[in-house]
Formats: C-alpha cells, sequence, structure tokens
C-alpha cells in the first residue's frame, strides 16, 4: 500500500505537533460547527513560528509521490473510505495542483488528525514507527498490510 516510510510520516506528525497552533485557527461559523482556517491565513499567523518553519521544509522535502500519498492518507480519512479504495484515494491526490499540494498538507497537518486516522484504517499505528526508530525505515509494499511485529513486543 504505501511507499512512503511509517518513519517519515511519524517524523511530519512530530513536526506539526511542534507547532503552536492559536485558538484563533479553529473558530464557529455562525451555525456553531468548527471551522478550518485557510493555509494562507494560517501561514499569516505562524510566520515567526520556527517550529512551522521546520514542518514546511519538511513537507517541501517529499518527493511528489510521497506528498501525493501524504494527500490520500487525508482524502482517505476525510472521506472515511476503506483501505479498499486507498488507490482512487491517490488518484484523487495526484489531481491536486501541485501548487495547491504543500498548502493542503500543511493545513492538514496542522488542523486534523486525518493522517493518524487513515494510518489507522490502514491498519498502520504511528507508535509502530516510533518503536523501530533504530532499525532502518522500511518501505511497505502493496503486498504488505501492516509491519510484522517482533517477537517481544507480542
Amino acid at each position: 500500500m504505501l511507499t512512503i516510510s511509517l518513519d517519515r510520516l511519524v517524523d511530519l506528525l512530530e513536526k506539526a505537533a511542534e507547532v503552536d497552533i492559536p485558538e484563533t485557527a479553529i473558530t464557529q461559523d455562525g451555525a456553531g460547527e468548527e471551522t478550518e482556517m485557510s493555509a494562507e491565513a494560517l501561514e499569516e499567523i505562524l510566520a515567526d513560528d520556527p517550529a512551522y518553519g521546520d514542518l514546511v521544509e519538511a513537507v517541501e522535502r517529499l518527493t511528489p509521490e510521497e506528498a501525493d500519498e501524504v494527500l490520500a492518507l487525508s482524502l482517505l480519512a476525510r472521506n472515511d473510505a476503506s483501505a479498499e479504495q486507498w488507490q482512487a484515494m491517490v488518484e484523487q491526490a495526484r489531481a491536486v495542483p501541485e501548487a495547491e499540494t504543500t498548502d493542503e498538507l500543511l493545513r492538514m497537518l496542522l488542523l486534523t488528525d486525518e493522517l493518524e486516522t487513515a494510518l489507522e484504517q490502514l491498519g498502520y499505528f504511528a507508535e509502530d514507527a516510533e518503536e523501530d526508530e533504530e532499525a532502518p525505515a522500511e518501505e511497505v509494499s502493496d503486498e504488505d498490510e501492516r509491519p510484522e511485529e517482533d517477537e517481544d513486543e507480542k
């Protein structure tokens, strides 16, 4: 399924968690529902935050394929799609104009838990990568549904 390493995904999540998001980033609309701030407005507020700068750099270092997969994870969670719909989500992510991809990834990483939700839907957990931090990052292929656990962890 995923070709991006879990370590890379965990690194993005950790960098996003270090950003101090002001309460004004999530506001309420007239009906009392939470609405998310646009990426541009969020960037304006966080422009001087070094943790935000680190996150931006990490997102910009993603290859186009990795960016598409991270965005596809967001779409999977947002659409409450199943693992069987993964390839369709990747195709939707590829359809996002390249100029909008970075902004969408930053907004998703900072304002939602879509990445974590999607990893859980696919059978991956961010904790798996943290536990294997000393081991080299493994690429997950289509044949692998979930990284194998060590016997010690069972």
